[in-house]
């Protein structure tokens, strides 16, 4: 019999650029990232070290901070807010000084629950994207809907439009994007191209058109800020206007948007394939650049349009859904909602 040996392939997961986690040290932030199954929580330790932490969760989509000490995630077909169980100042015997723990939940069964917002009284709003419209968390549904596109003429859920995005104004639901003006079941899937709109949630109206599946609308300055997955670009609309002017094309499937000053958190995932996600601009852009498509995190300077950091995932899911910062946070950890720790650790009032 012949020798031989066994070896263990070992690859990089998480590459980020040279000045990534001296950024989040200096604006002093976590990101957290719905990834796959998986929230990621991204920062750098006292030491200035890359600190990153990974919970299974279940399929992961919207996600939203209220603050530094409150998540909310939406996951298969629940929605969950998750608690910081440490005190100021306190930090676990890893060095993070944040761990978020779910504290509750609700079923709303599987929604494609692609967007999440909470407004500063802690009202949670979310997209449905099978049933095409924005809802509210319910104490005796699984939702409660409170909105439709004007030209989705039925609650039903078939996934009509592709509704995909979410921003408040003031507190309240202010625009949507969707990625066509479909009222048929599925029907978006013919206008992923350019069907995609920006929807005005107060008057009923477009706002901005020709757009390739459009999501994580964000209202800064005087622009609404989107990113346009089809042609993984960061694009501002004019909203009086409704001009679209994009500002950098990346390198993926663009979905996730964060605003910090003058620079944009930007999201990009290597779309799965399917007939969803093919023939998208995005597609012919990277085959005719002879480049592939990548999932990851871009720091964009909103004036130049100049990447100015990077951290991409070499394995696990090739997908993000949404991101969100978590401002004061230097390094984080969660607890998922199975296992030993969710039962053993319990925040109670201090006793003193």
């Amino acid at each position: 019999m012949s020798r031989f040996e066994l070896v263990r392939l070992r690859f990089d997961e998480v590459t980020a650029s040279e000045g990534f986690c001296a950024w989040l040290a200096e604006q002093r932030l976590s990101i957290a990232v719905s990834k796959g199954n998986s929230l990621w929580l991204i920062g750098a330790r006292a030491d200035r070290v890359l600190s990153l932490s990974e919970q299974h969760f279940g399929l992961c989509m919207g996600l939203a901070a209220a603050g530094p000490d409150t998540l909310f995630l939406a996951t298969r077909y629940q929605i969950w807010r998750l608690e910081n169980g440490l005190p100021p100042g306190e930090v676990t015997d890893e060095g993070h000084d944040h761990l978020y723990l779910p504290q509750m939940g609700w079923t709303t069964g599987m929604l494609l629950v692609r967007d999440l917002r909470v407004n500063s009284e802690g009202e949670v709003w979310f997209v449905s994207g099978l049933f095409s419209c924005l809802c509210r968390p319910s104490t005796t549904l699984n939702f409660e809907p409170l909105w439709m596109p004007p030209f989705v003429s039925a609650l039903a859920p078939e996934e009509r439009c592709h509704l995909s995005g979410l921003e408040l104004v003031d507190g309240r639901p202010a625009f949507v994007t969707s990625a066509g003006l479909s009222d048929q079941p599925g029907g978006w899937r013919q206008r992923r191209r350019g069907g995609g709109v920006v929807v005005s949630v107060p008057a009923g109206e477009v706002v901005a058109d020709g757009l390739s599946m459009p999501c994580s609308p964000l209202l800064h300055g005087k622009a609404l800020w989107l990113c346009c997955g089809g042609t993984g670009e960061l694009v501002a609309v004019d909203l009086e206007s409704g001009v679209v002017t994009p500002l950098v094309a990346l390198p993926g499937f663009a979905r996730g948007l964060a605003i910090r000053g003058r620079q944009a958190v930007v999201a990009v995932s290597r779309p799965p394939q399917g007939e969803n996600f093919a023939g998208l601009p995005l597609d012919e852009r990277l085959k005719g650049a002879e480049a592939s498509a990548r999932c990851g995190i871009y720091i964009v300077d909103l004036a130049s349009g100049r990447v100015e950091h990077s951290l991409t995932f070499a394995a696990g899911s090739p997908e993000i859904h949404a991101l969100a910062l978590l401002e004061g946070v230097g390094s984080a950890e969660s607890v998922p909602f199975t296992g030993e720790e969710v039962q053993e650790l319990v925040t109670v009032p201090a006793l003193n």
